[in-house]
């Protein structure tokens, strides 16, 4: 087998003077077809490469405990990987010291998944379509931005405990920001998006959820307020769901854990949530690529089973620190990454019947808060809701709170649908939540 460049520069990182090395290699490739305010405005391709290395040195004279320290290279010249493994080695003397660092070891996997090529006829004929379909639809809808795209990801990762892993990954992506407006009014705005390994060319708005979140716009230019509080139930959408179920994950991973303000870091094997909620991983979905931020290939796991907690989610550097086992989760893109590559099992009931079942309430469509209190206590406004009373969907709701507290609320999840939406990174029905206080 041929060295690979990842491989290359680890021996060149041992042969500088670090101790253990690990080396990213990562190529992207992205092709996509713009709209700007309901036209096509753009098709255009991007291509960039980096190399991301990790170092080890040993720390303090007769000290048992190492440094590591981290960064990227985009200059791949020999020149350029030579300067860049200089200036970490020269970094590596004020790192902090821990006996909890480490690379990958002895992970092996060559990963393919999706389609590595793009079929631009495919994409520009999405876009067309659902230009189309807005302008039959949805008249008032205003597609204010949205991409069709194709994204290709080539990675390798080596270290010097024997790791090599190589994948090659493509998926087409969707997202869609919009609102609805006339002469006098404006709804606030809403989005929608996701991965898949197959684009329709004729009905990309039956993807992802884009359908049901640009038909409801409209009847959102028209909003009231409540004249009173009260508590009662929240249907909430897919995206809703995103937000409680991001915030199990974080209570799972690295952060709380080692702050030691998780509420669940003595909970595995308890009932943490209705026994109808079952959560699982779905590691090879698209755009998800089962490798860690660490370099471990991430295996299935069934989070919660019937509403007890299988696992914590700490990563080899928290599973050290905490003398845990380590379960790696897929590194999340972007620079604010959340947690992807999860699905909730639907439940037995459809989302209307749900909302019939509702007395008073409200159908969300997705919360506008910042991050909940240690103990889950989080207060925020919904925002794309609709009030529910005796079972039937009535106006737009505006500046609407609703309390309640997250860990409360797996508890007190009372339905689950059997409608569910795909959007690659997840697969989330609605959830019917009671006891939320509302104001």
């Amino acid at each position: 087998m041929i060295e690979t460049l990842a491989q290359m520069v680890v021996n060149q990182m041992l042969s500088a003077g670090f101790v253990d090395a690990q080396v990213f290699d990562t190529e992207t490739r992205l092709t996509e077809v713009n709209i700007d305010t309901n036209r096509a405005s753009l098709l255009r391709s991007t291509s960039a490469r980096k190399l991301t290395l990790q170092g080890m040195v040993n720390g303090a004279p007769n000290s048992t405990l190492t440094r590591k320290v981290s960064g990227e290279c985009s200059d791949l010249s020999d020149h350029g990987i030579t300067k860049a493994i200089e200036n970490l080695l020269g970094s590596a003397a004020s790192a902090p010291e821990s006996d909890s660092y480490g690379v990958s070891e002895g992970q092996f996997a060559d990963i393919e998944q999706g389609p590595l090529e793009p079929d631009l006829s495919t994409m520009t004929q999405a876009a067309a379509g659902l230009l189309v379909w807005r302008a039959k639809a949805a008249p008032l809808v205003k597609i204010g931005g949205a991409a069709i795209a194709h994204q290709l990801e080539q990675r390798s990762v080596a270290s010097s405990r024997g790791t090599l892993v190589l994948a090659r990954m493509g998926s087409y992506s969707a997202s869609v920001f919009a609102n609805a407006s006339d002469a006098t009014r404006s709804s606030s705005f809403d989005m929608a998006g996701g991965s898949t390994h197959r684009l329709s060319a004729k009905s990309l708005q039956k993807q992802f959820g884009i359908k049901e979140v640009l038909s409801a716009l409209p009847a959102q230019m028209e909003t009231t307020r409540l004249t009173q509080n009260f508590v009662g139930d929240v249907v909430l959408s897919a995206q809703a769901v995103q937000d409680v179920l991001a915030w199990l994950i974080s209570q799972l991973s690295d952060g709380p854990l080692l702050a030691g303000t998780s509420t669940l870091m003595a909970e595995v094997g308890s009932l943490i949530a209705s026994p109808k909620l079952t959560v699982r991983s779905r590691f090879r979905a698209p755009g998800v690529l089962a490798i860690s931020s660490e370099g471990y290939v991430c295996k299935p796991i069934k989070l919660i089973k019937a509403g007890r907690l299988t696992t914590l989610l700490p990563s080899d550097y928290a599973g050290r620190k905490l003398k845990m086992k380590r379960v790696p989760v897929p590194a999340a893109p972007g620079m604010f990454p959340q947690p992807h590559g999860w699905e909730i099992d639907p439940g037995k009931t459809s989302l209307k019947k749900m909302i019939n079942a509702v007395q008073q309430g409200a159908l969300v469509g997705r919360f506008s808060m910042g991050m909940p209190a240690a103990n889950g206590d989080f207060s925020g406004v919904i925002k794309n809701s609709f009030l529910i009373e005796n079972g039937v969907v009535g106006e737009s709701l505006s500046e609407t709170m609703v309390a309640g507290n997250m860990r409360q609320m797996l508890k007190d999840i009372v339905q689950i649908s059997q409608e569910r939406v795909d959007t690659g990174a997840f697969c989330l029905p609605s959830l019917r939540i009671t006891g939320m206080k509302f104001s």
